[in-house]
């Protein structure tokens, strides 16, 4: 397994001085084509979720070989947050859809939210991020295999 760290961006209101911080390890598994990249977007505002332009944590790894990766955001202060990630496969920068505005490249969400007639909401891909090092995982999946 890789392991990508990247350093955390400091957005908006995400970075306070004597907040307490830890590293947050993303497995993200399912890698089924060995092109394009994983891109990641983390969210702690509920009203931001998933929104095009909103304050997230973003991050970009291309996509060498097959298997699962592994992404280390550092220093990431504690509180409440929902992954979200895509495996843009012809690396365009976005998630493409069908005409009907299915997705046709594979994603996965935090709590293994669904997400198969609509986008999960915020709560029920929240997790509490509260220790110094914390895992989750990430399985990749297409909108026609859930």
């Amino acid at each position: 397994m890789g392991v990508w760290v990247i350093g955390l961006l400091c957005l908006g209101s995400w970075m306070a001085p004597g907040v307490e911080t830890g590293d947050l390890v993303i497995d993200v598994r399912n890698i089924e084509r060995e092109e394009g990249a994983i891109r990641l977007a983390l969210y702690n505002q509920a009203d931001l979720f998933m929104q095009d332009n909103a304050d997230a944590w973003g991050g970009v790894q291309p996509v060498k070989r097959l298997g699962p990766y592994q992404i280390v955001v550092p220093n990431l202060p504690f509180g409440q947050y929902a992954a979200a990630v895509y495996h843009d496969i012809n690396n365009n920068g976005r998630l493409d859809t069908n005409t009907l505005g299915i997705p046709s490249e594979p994603y996965a969400f935090s709590n293994n939210a669904r997400a198969k007639w609509r986008g999960p909401r915020f709560q029920e891909a929240v997790f509490p991020f509260i220790s110094n090092r914390q895992q989750i995982v990430l399985t990749l999946k297409s909108w026609g295999k859930q």
